[in-house]
């Protein structure tokens, strides 16, 4: 029932040799997308194989496999992770099956104001039951867009909490460490998300692209122009 809405069938090859014929075929400013990944890369002191990744973008064949999520305090559940392993694989896939190049790329949407949804994360604690931490309000809450929230001291007491409900095990460590690293007072809420993400997938090739930055807006001037003069229809 819902095939039409897709460009194709995912699991039909055929679909994807039409899909990497398209894309290839669409006019894109690969010079300057690629200057302002690596702007926002160089901010979040990115892994070497993010960068690589990202300016393989410049070559004129080289296709994006694009999944994303909102920026939600610790990464959330277990979703936005899934879909980023899931980008990598296929980008792999296609290089492999579709003999084209592919970056797999994170878009972090962080321009709507819901606080509530994005403000806690559930994790499962030593006897394996399900808690949830909560950041504390951060100013502007529910009024700004997540991505022009600041995150204040608090955060350090929530990471602490989450600390004493995890199970320890040789993975606990690491895991708080690349929290920490990310989620810090002063870092934007957007930012921090970014960060931990590429900490975590950064080495093996994602690209994390911050979709609130003010610099990537031009890129899409003629979308904003086209909603303008006819409003409705993308809803419709």
């Amino acid at each position: 029932k819902i095939a039409d809405l897709y460009a194709g069938n995912p699991l039909d090859p055929a679909a994807w040799r039409d899909a990497v014929r398209r894309a290839q075929q669409h006019t894109r400013a690969r010079a300057r997308i690629v200057e302002v990944l690596q702007a926002q890369q160089d901010h979040r002191s990115a892994p070497a194989a993010s960068r690589e990744a990202a300016a393989r973008l410049a070559g004129p064949a080289v296709g994006g496999v694009v999944t994303g999520q909102q920026a939600v305090v610790f990464g959330g559940p277990m979703y936005p992770l899934l879909k980023a392993l899931t980008a990598l694989q296929l980008a792999r896939k296609t290089e492999r099956e579709q003999n084209v190049p592919a970056v797999a790329i994170f878009w972090v949407e962080a321009e709507d104001h819901d606080w509530a949804e994005v403000r806690s994360c559930t994790v499962l604690d030593a006897e394996f039951q399900p808690r949830t931490v909560t950041l504390a309000d951060l100013e502007g809450a529910g009024e700004l867009p997540i991505a022009q929230l600041t995150l204040h001291a608090g955060v350090e007491g929530t990471i602490d909490d989450m600390a004493a409900l995890l199970q320890q095990t040789e993975f606990t460590t690491p895991v708080l460490a690349d929290l920490r690293a990310a989620w810090k007072p002063g870092t934007g809420m957007a930012r921090a998300f970014a960060v931990w993400l590429e900490r975590v997938l950064g080495p093996h090739g994602l690209v994390v692209f911050e979709s609130a930055d003010p610099a990537a807006k031009p890129l899409v001037a003629d979308v904003f122009a086209r909603e303008l003069a006819a409003p409705g229809r993308t809803a419709a």
